[in-house]
């Protein structure tokens, strides 16, 4: 059996070759696969388009004002393959097979674990905390966008926020891996009706 470290060069060695292959088809595979990667690959376009190929999302998050918006908005993103704290897949039910359900899980959070915001006195993890905070800034400044050192601090307390009502680490070794208790947080199932 192949290592991913033995297959990872053949692949990007087929990616390579479609994105450079001019005779590919309209429409086909090669094409779609070539064009995605040759559009990653193009650092100039990316560094001269900006933010701009983000400004409609952005400004559709920044004009939603009630809450009640808040799902058809979470929609979108979702489709868009945006990361949100309460990320929603479908999938064979692991109790019958013959039906699929919709999972809710817990997300939110940029750090491995909840205890990175919870846990000030750890030294280590604080420090962590502070460092994250600071690659925040960072990023937002560097994505242009006003007070980024503002925006930042409030990131960081939003996720803060997100995990002191998160079940951590901690918490989900906390009850044996076999006990019921721990297969009904697992698997708890709700009807819903629209």
């Amino acid at each position: 059996m192949a290592t991913h470290s033995a297959i990872e060069p053949k692949l990007l060695g087929i990616i390579e070759a479609a994105a450079r292959n001019p005779d590919k088809a309209a429409g086909s595979d090669a094409q779609k696969i070539g064009d995605f990667y040759a559009s990653d690959m193009d650092e100039a376009k990316i560094e001269q388009l900006g933010m701009r190929p983000l400004q409609a999302t952005l400004g559709r998050i920044a004009a939603v004002r009630d809450k009640r918006k808040l799902p058809a908005l979470f929609a979108a993103l979702r489709l868009a393959d945006v990361k949100l704290a309460y990320p929603l897949s479908i999938h064979q039910d692991a109790k019958d097979a013959t039906r699929y359900v919709a999972d809710i899980a817990q997300s939110g959070l940029g750090l491995p674990d909840r205890d990175y915001d919870l846990k000030p006195d750890d030294a280590k993890l604080s420090g962590t905390l502070v460092q994250y905070g600071l690659h925040i800034e960072r990023i937002l400044t560097l994505a242009g966008v006003a007070d980024a050192a503002a925006n930042a601090s409030a990131i960081v307390a939003l996720e803060t926020a997100i995990a002191r009502i998160q079940c951590g680490a901690r918490c989900r070794t906390a009850i044996p891996a076999k006990s019921t208790t721990q297969e009904r947080f697992r698997h708890r199932k709700w009807t819903v009706k629209h």
